[in-house]
């Protein structure tokens, strides 16, 4: 081989490679844009997985009797 088809196979290979490049790129600024200017969608208020909600019942609101309060001090 000599040098001047080294050069040509090299060249040949940047070109393809460059090619390659500039497709990708394109497609990414194109999924870029379509993501940038869809339409947005509402975010959800409740999540998905939350648990269900307690209802506040009457025996719930009832305070339980509060113990007798002992000295407990030393000596007292």
């Amino acid at each position: 081989m000599t040098t001047v088809m080294i050069i040509g196979i090299v060249l040949m290979v940047a070109r393809i490679v460059l090619r390659i490049g500039i497709l990708l790129v394109v497609i990414w600024a194109g999924v870029r844009l379509f993501e940038r200017f869809r339409t947005p969608r509402p975010p959800q208020s409740v999540p998905v997985l939350a648990p269900a909600m307690v209802t506040p019942t009457a025996e719930l609101a009832v305070a339980a009797p509060v113990a007798e309060v002992t000295d407990t001090k030393v000596g007292a």
